[in-house]
């Protein structure tokens, strides 16, 4: 098994991120204000350590893909595998770079720094 160093640092990876606000079954739409408000927050919960905070913004049967992973299904799951990913980065800075608003989406892009506390290749 293959480690690698402590210190490997990830600068400036961007991740585009479409965000589509649901409410049972009807499409709810946010003015601009509230959709920054709440990509902020959204924001300040990735940076919190805090993996429930982050699972509060989906839906119960909400779904996250992290990177190439498979999709966390439901709160629980998103939980468990936001922990994970905050266990790997715990020195995690997340910065929304901009919020593109268009009709039917938005499109949040964001920065994640950090140092990987540990990574090895089987």
């Amino acid at each position: 098994m293959k480690s690698l160093p402590r210190k490997l640092l990830f600068p400036n990876l961007s991740f585009l991120i479409a965000f589509v606000f649901l409410s049972g079954c009807q499409q709810q739409k946010m003015d601009d204000n509230k959709l920054k408000e709440f990509a902020a927050k959204y924001t300040a919960a990735w940076c919190s350590q805090n993996a429930s905070s982050v699972a509060s913004f989906f839906a119960e049967d909400g779904s996250l893909k992290i990177n190439n992973g498979d999709p966390s299904l439901g709160r629980e799951a998103i939980t468990k595998d936001v922990q994970g990913f905050m266990t790997a980065f715990p020195d995690m800075i997340v910065k929304m770079n901009s919020l593109n608003i268009k009709s039917d989406n938005v499109l949040y892009y964001w920065t994640l720094t950090g140092i990987r506390a540990h990574y090895s290749f089987s």
